[in-house]
């Protein structure tokens, strides 16, 4: 069992560059016509209604990116830092 994390702070930071990316892309709402139709109208209507509402949804999940991928950097950041320091440490014998 191999217990040790390896993590690639450059692939990270592409990760997160990209998701922001994409979570910045607007996020549009394409309606149906005919929600007056005879027969199909109220089924129009509904599903307006559920792109709508998953329209609204992926708008607040694109608003947690920023927050999330700031978060992710500030970690990544720690983490070569530490890194650094341990390695200086082990390098001039430091306790």
């Amino acid at each position: 069992m191999n217990d040790n994390l390896h993590i690639d702070p450059q692939h990270v930071r592409n990760l997160a560059t990209g998701l922001t990316t994409i979570a910045n892309t607007p996020v549009t709402s394409t309606f149906l016509p005919g929600e007056t139709m005879l027969g199909v109208g109220k089924f129009i209507s509904a599903f307006n209604a559920a792109v709508d509402s998953v329209t609204l949804r992926a708008r607040i999940q694109c608003a947690y990116v920023d927050d999330a991928v700031a978060k992710t950097l500030d970690y990544v950041r720690l983490v070569e830092e530490h890194d650094a320091a341990l390695g200086q440490a082990l390098e001039h014998g430091d306790d």
